[in-house]
């Protein structure tokens, strides 16, 4: 039933209990949206509220020529949201962008095969000298620079994925591997000195797959003996092992690891599966990393 109000709505034509401010935040939304389009194709929006400024200048400070994307939500109440920014400012603006006239397959661009007769090969990293590390799930970390390639290292307790011979197709590769292995690989951020691999590989533990990160000498004469064991126990499978490593422009070093067939245990934080760890290169919790409840302080987001 519709009700008259005693300022002449109808009661029954009143949105729910919150749409109004769903809709002022939607459009608010929207405003800040068409600002990002704008500022991109570099295009100006801006409010009604004069700038005020002096001397040329509008309210932000900046010169009156220089293209801005301002919006201002005069409709929320008080609580709207002022943005603006030199376009000049943002990194990817650029003012002599035109869209491409011919396909980048008509480049003059030519591939180069560096290394060869690779048994399943998985991950690389170049080092500040240039020379590239690359990882086979098989079980071997080899070095290229240039020249020669070379073993450099052979973690002792990696399961070997499965693979024969190169070029072999008599049984495929996932039949006795699995996605495990040797698989991420990341350079010391001091290399050459120490001249070390951090590297992320599967193993076994009372017949169960799991995985770990050890840290690896590339000039040792033992190359299956790592030098030091960064985190270990990540949950494992036949699939979903992750094994992605980064080094961050702090020198912490990120892990991404699998669900290891528990996707149930990807949001608890006290779990090491289906995460982003961010440690030290010793394999400590990275200062500043969420003081989680109960959680692991290595484990940076949850799944």
């Amino acid at each position: 039933m519709t009700e008259e109000s005693t300022d002449g709505r109808r009661t029954g034509d009143r949105p729910a209990a919150g749409t109004g401010r769903r809709t002022r935040t939607r459009r608010r939304f929207l405003a800040l949206t068409v600002a990002g389009v704008a500022g991109a194709a570099g295009c100006s929006t801006t409010s009604d509220t004069p700038g005020g400024g002096a001397d040329g200048e509008d309210g932000d400070g900046t010169d009156g020529d220089s293209p801005t994307a301002t919006v201002t939500d005069a409709d929320d109440g008080g609580e709207g949201a002022d943005v603006t920014r030199p376009l000049e400012e943002w990194s990817a603006y650029d003012p002599d962008w035109a869209a491409p006239t011919t396909s980048p397959l008509e480049s003059d661009l030519e591939a180069e095969v560096l290394v060869e007769n690779l048994e399943i090969p998985w991950d690389l990293s170049f080092a500040p000298d240039g020379t590239l590390f690359i990882t086979e799930r098989v079980g071997r970390v080899l070095q290229f620079d240039g020249g020669d390639v070379r073993t450099v290292a052979e973690p002792a307790s990696a399961i070997d994925a499965g693979s024969l011979e190169p070029g072999s197709d008599e049984r495929p590769w996932w039949v006795d591997g699995g996605e495990g292995g040797t698989l991420g690989i990341a350079v010391h951020p001091a290399y050459p000195d120490p001249a070390r691999v951090f590297v992320y590989y599967t193993y076994t533990e009372d017949g169960e797959a799991k995985n770990r990160v050890d840290v690896f000498d590339v000039e040792s004469d033992d190359p299956g003996m790592a030098v030091d064991t960064v985190v270990e126990g990540i949950p494992g499978n036949n699939y979903h092992n992750g094994g992605r490593l980064e080094v961050g422009p702090r020198n912490h070093l990120w892990i991404t690891t699998g669900d290891g067939g528990l996707p149930g245990e990807t949001r608890d934080p006290s779990s090491l599966a289906g995460k982003i760890l961010r440690v030290t290169p010793d394999g400590d919790p990275a200062p500043g990393n969420p003081d989680w409840e109960d959680g692991d302080s290595r484990v940076f987001t949850v799944g």
